[in-house]
């Protein structure tokens, strides 16, 4: 399979709640944020089948990303946008690779600040 013949499935601006920041006082009650995903996947049989169950359901994904947001508390968003990526790989062998954005709503005067990633799934 190479990049050509994927398509991107994707959610904007998912809002998401989380203990997260780099002292246990922003770590102490989960805090707004949104997170940006495009997700690669292989979609040549879905478009002929028509058939949600030969693809990757965005719901489901949005799903797998706030479960996750309540599990769990992370000091950086670099490593809270990591930790999605590896999740969405894990639960989801068709998706091929990940561009995550993930924004919080903390530096005063910006709309908002965070962390773009993108990963390839590793053979």
């Amino acid at each position: 399979m190479n990049d050509q013949t994927l398509d991107k499935i994707f959610l904007e601006r998912l809002e998401v709640f989380a203990r997260i920041g780099c002292t246990e006082e922003e770590r102490a009650f989960p805090q707004r944020m949104t997170i940006d995903l495009e997700a690669a996947v292989d979609t040549s049989c879905a478009v002929h089948t028509d058939k949600l169950a030969d693809t990757v359901c965005y719901q489901e994904l949005a799903d797998t990303v706030t479960a996750m947001c309540r599990q769990g508390s992370w000091a950086l968003v670099e490593r809270f946008g990591e930790d999605a990526v590896r999740n969405l790989f894990d639960t989801y062998p068709a998706v091929q690779s990940v561009k995550a954005r993930v924004c919080k709503f903390v530096v005063p005067g910006a709309a908002s600040a965070g962390v773009e990633i993108f990963r390839k799934r590793q053979s």
